[in-house]
């Protein structure tokens, strides 16, 4: 399909829109749209940011995981208000400690209504990204105190939540703001951390006093975040080869660690090349 650009005025120009586009998105004059711009290419989308969705959920009789995951996947899609009828408050209360950018506004035995508030403008899901892959580099510098004697799990645990709570912020976040191909890039990060940060949570259960495989995850997993962000994959891939290729894989928590590597490995090219 193509449209005529059209001068107007000495510093504007106009494009028509298809009005079977305009309708099916349900807009009209004067309604806003959003222009994205990506080097020769402008996409039109329509701006979901000043639209209020709300859902209602039957959850009564739901068992307690599958209510957790029914809810925790509609706070991703994006609604802003999440009505629920339950007989599980204690759920209700465990999933919204899990939630950044919304907060449970009522609840009672039989009803709870979640609702976000406003953090688009002061917590840009770029940051949040970066500030994640260095919550990776805090979680493995707590693997030497494993191994040292001093590991204090409840503070490795209080890490590891709040990077799961950024993880699911950014893909709320994504899902509800952008398009589509900016969604791509750092929807693969999200994943790729949160992996990362399973794994580093399983070798903290299982290291013990192995010191120097400790130091060995510590080491290179703060590689890994720096060279990601600063976009070096010849250093990349160099030290994550000999990190894989120094794992013993003579035990259980060997074959984690050997698990790790392969995950940050797999996925060297497409985290560092989805951002140019």
């Amino acid at each position: 399909m193509f449209r005529k650009i059209v001068k107007q005025g000495n510093s504007a120009y106009t494009l028509t829109l298809p009005a079977n586009w305009v309708k099916s998105n349900n807009l009209d004059f004067g309604d806003y749209v959003e222009l994205i711009e990506s080097n020769q290419n402008i996409l039109i989308s329509t701006s979901k940011s000043g639209q209020v969705e709300s859902v209602e959920l039957d959850l009564r009789g739901v068992v307690r995981p599958e209510m957790f995951q029914i809810l925790i996947c509609t706070y991703i899609k994006g609604f802003d208000k999440i009505s629920v009828k339950h007989d599980d408050l204690r759920t209700i209360l465990d999933v919204n400690n899990e939630f950044t950018g919304m907060v449970l506004e009522e609840s009672s035995n039989d009803n709870a209504i979640f609702s976000s508030i406003v953090l688009k403008d002061n917590l840009e899901v770029d940051t949040l990204i970066r500030k994640t892959g260095f919550f990776l580099k805090d979680l493995s510098n707590k693997l030497v105190l494993v191994s040292a004697g001093k590991f204090n799990p409840i503070e490795f645990e209080r890490l590891e939540k709040v990077m799961d709570k950024n993880i699911l912020y950014i893909l709320r976040y994504l899902n509800k703001y952008e398009n589509v191909s900016n969604s791509y890039t750092k929807f693969l990060y999200a994943y790729v951390f949160d992996m990362i940060g399973d794994l580093m949570s399983e070798i903290c259960s299982h290291i013990g006093n192995d010191v120097k495989l400790a130091k060995l995850v510590s080491k290179n997993v703060n590689l890994y975040v720096d060279y990601i962000f600063k976009e070096d994959t010849g250093n990349l891939v160099m030290d994550l080869r000999k990190f894989r290729n120094s794992i013993e894989k003579k035990t259980f928590t060997d074959g984690l660690v050997y698990s790790l590597a392969e995950v940050m490995y797999n996925f060297i090219g497409v985290l560092i090349h989805a951002r140019k």
